[in-house]
């Protein structure tokens, strides 16, 4: 309980969403959604005993539900300094508990990386003799015995852009009077860059500056036919 509760009493403030169209909403609040909020509100007016109870009193903040500023039946808390000495520590202790969080994160996101590969039997390691044997462009990854171009599992993390990897092997083709932003799968001659691609209509559609191509895959077989 008491790790519980140290950890809890790390985290960072959140701000509602909520917005009344004709008010400002207070930016002190936070909806019944944020479970770390709701549950530190829980233990600050619980009538437990013992260490929690001699931790709780260091918390600088205090943490109300309200209604005032609601136009539903959802519940806000609303936030406020109790001890404004206490307030730095509180942010340290928020930042270093956020890197903590943020390291566990990323190595998560390494592991189902690395088992997705092992399941997909990719491998993004090409070697150099190979790598530029299939046109201009780089071979970034090898899979299931095909070695490809363009845009691959280790671009899945920028989901602006490439959300669910809807790019998987393309390649983009710049117009010639475009400037190049220089990445592994960027180029003025598709087919010069990937000699097994084809035109990708749907990824392509209302582009005007580039166009997109899809890597088909390559063989050591075609390697030696070229």
């Amino acid at each position: 309980m008491l790790l519980l509760f140290n950890l809890l009493i790390m985290i960072n403030y959140v701000i509602g969403d909520l917005v009344p169209e004709y008010y400002e909403e207070p930016s002190n609040l936070t909806n019944e959604d944020n479970i770390i909020v709701s549950s530190l509100w829980f233990m600050g007016v619980c009538t437990c005993v013992g260490l929690i109870c001699k931790h709780k009193k260091k918390i600088p903040i205090t943490i109300q539900p309200t209604n005032e500023y609601n136009y539903d039946d959802t519940i806000q808390y609303e936030i406020n300094i109790k001890n404004s000495e206490n307030i730095k520590k509180l942010k340290d202790d928020i930042d270093e508990f956020k890197k903590v969080v943020d390291q566990l994160y990323l190595d998560q996101k390494y592991e189902k990386k690395e088992k997705e590969k092992k399941e997909k039997k990719i491998e993004d390691y090409i070697e150099p003799q190979i790598r530029f044997q299939f046109g201009t462009g780089e071979i970034r990854y090898k899979e299931n015995g095909k070695y490809y171009h363009g845009v691959g599992i280790n671009e899945t993390e920028n989901e602006k852009w490439n959300k669910n990897n809807k790019f998987n092997k393309c390649i983009m083709e710049f117009k010639e009077n475009k400037k190049l932003p220089h990445i592994a799968w960027d180029t003025y001659n598709a087919k010069e860059f990937c000699c097994n691609c084809s035109h990708n209509l749907e990824l392509s559609k209302r582009r005007k500056i580039l166009q997109v191509y899809q890597c088909n895959g390559h063989t050591l077989e075609q390697m030696y036919k070229i």
